[in-house]
């Protein structure tokens, strides 16, 4: 009976975790990121840049025009001019913020 007892809890056991692998797995190939270069010219002077910036993004691809508008928000950036977006390319990488950031809760 014990054996019996031990084989059913370790079928189980390596189930789950099969499961959890698998689930694993396909969030994995799920998630998406934005790898790009930018630069942010400032209407007051100035501005920055970046090379092979990373953001999450829902879906598998983003507009220059809705990226430029959520590295600014991202960044938290006033008096924004001119925003250019270079060399974006889509890869499959696992987020890096939770959910909730993504929606703009903090």
């Amino acid at each position: 009976m014990a054996e019996s007892v031990l084989a059913v809890a370790s079928t189980s056991s390596l189930w789950f975790h099969s499961q959890r692998m698998d689930l694993q797995k396909e969030l994995l190939n799920m998630e998406k990121r934005v790898c790009f270069d930018f630069e942010i010219e400032f209407s007051n002077g100035g501005g920055i840049q970046g090379q092979e910036f990373r953001l999450d993004i829902d879906g598998d691809d983003i507009a220059d025009d809705a990226l430029a508008d959520y590295i600014v928000r991202d960044m938290r950036l006033l008096m924004v001019g001119a925003v250019r977006i270079l060399n974006k390319r889509i890869i499959e990488e696992p987020h890096k913020r939770p959910v909730d950031a993504l929606d703009g809760a903090e």
